[in-house]
């Protein structure tokens, strides 16, 4: 089955083809749908056979209690010919169970709209059973596959974009830290703290990690910061 949503910007205007949906297990959900309402009409009606059974069995009781009482007053009827009497009035009063079909379930659609006026149908049923709805996709627009590569893209961009703000601070840090530790070391209040010989190597060292950090470790990774 296919559903085709239009608009209509004026009353007298042409109407715009806006989307279109198939349900594509209408048949299996209105059959699956017409069993379970079967199936609860037969116990239904079993429950309605039950409960008049029952019913017959409490009258035909009491008539025949009646029926005792009574001929042990007066000796008029006998046990077996109240009863049955009885019986015969409690039996006419059973419906005779309804065998009419059951007639096709009706199909409620759920359509929502948005502010921009995009509609969609979003849920399709048949009484308790779900009908599937596919969106056809317009000439226009991406197929699954086409879909899934944007996708994979965009992650990678996603990826990509993340890595690039992580290293970029990485970067700044490690490089902060070289400025810092040089100009602590050859700050003269700090001399108590290391050696002579020690301070000249390690602010040798700094410049070369200065040197790295701005040749051949320009464009590596923030792992590696």
């Amino acid at each position: 089955m296919k559903i085709e949503l239009f608009k209509q910007e004026a009353a007298e205007a042409e109407l715009v083809l806006i989307d279109t949906f198939h349900l594509t297990n209408l048949n299996e959900s209105l059959s699956g749908e017409i069993v379970y309402l079967q199936k609860e009409k037969e116990k239904a009606a079993q429950a309605a056979k039950k409960k008049a059974d029952k019913e017959k069995k409490v009258a035909a009781d009491a008539a025949a209690k009646k029926a005792n009482e009574t001929a042990a007053a007066d000796g008029e009827e006998t046990k077996a010919e109240a009863p049955a009497k009885e019986e015969a009035k409690v039996e006419s009063k059973v419906e005779p169970i309804d065998d009419t079909p059951i007639p096709v379930p009706k199909i409620k659609i759920s359509v929502e709209f948005s502010r921009s006026g995009y509609m969609e149908v979003t849920k399709a049923n048949a009484g308790s059973h779900f009908i599937d709805v596919e969106h056809q996709r317009k000439e226009v627009q991406l197929n699954n596959d086409q879909m899934r590569a944007a996708k994979s893209r965009l992650r990678w961009y996603e990826q990509r974009d993340s890595d690039k703000i992580k290293t970029d601070k990485a970067k700044n840090d490690y490089e902060s830290m070289i400025y810092k530790l040089r100009e602590w070391l050859r700050e003269d209040e700090n001399a108590p703290y290391v050696q002579e010989a020690l301070k000249e190597s390690r602010i040798e060292q700094l410049s070369e990690q200065e040197d790295w950090l701005y040749d051949e470790g320009s464009a590596l990774n923030y792992t590696v910061y």
